[in-house]
């Protein structure tokens, strides 16, 4: 029932593409276990497209290894040849230009945003939202060893681990 609309009439998905691409849709996560040259590529770009083209998305961005940054721009524009898309390789991601590029990526229109996995890394997380994911974990700790009615060696090794990095920050 997907048809595309925007996608270059060069390229043709095989079903158990479209397939993929409507399992991404629909699913809160998606496994794509397809070999090598597949096409997993293009299922995560026409899912990007179609989910930002219905509104379940407004900006998509693709993490990538290093090496694939150029080639995952290079597929997405051969896909979608009228999408805007913003690359960012990791030399251009430099302590220096890092803050003006979150600007743009915040302020900007952009189809999908392709960056590489170190320089993702390289975003901060605010601290509040840091917090709130240590104390989570700590309470589910808490919670699976309340419901077991006993707490395991490694259970307040990793409770402890925990409190201490909420502690430091």
């Amino acid at each position: 029932f997907l048809d595309f609309p925007q996608m270059s009439s060069d390229e043709e998905l095989y079903d158990y593409q479209k397939n993929a691409v409507a399992r991404i849709m629909f699913s809160a996560n998606t496994l794509l276990a397809h070999d090598v040259g597949a096409g997993k590529t293009f299922e995560m770009i026409a899912a990007g497209m179609e989910m930002r083209r219905i509104g379940i998305s407004k900006k998509n961005l693709y993490v990538v290894p290093n090496t694939l940054t150029g080639q995952w721009k290079e597929m997405f524009e051969r896909l979608y040849p009228s999408s805007n898309v913003l690359c960012i390789e990791p030399n251009s991601f430099t302590r220096e230009k890092r803050q003006d590029i979150l600007k743009n990526i915040r302020d900007n229109d952009y189809d999908a945003i392709i960056i590489a996995y170190s320089s993702f890394e390289l975003i901060p997380v605010s601290k509040s939202y840091y917090s709130t994911q240590l104390q989570a974990k700590i309470s589910e700790i808490t919670d699976k060893a309340t419901e077991t009615n006993k707490v395991t060696a490694a259970q307040s090794k990793k409770r402890e681990a925990l409190q201490n990095a909420l502690k430091e920050l």
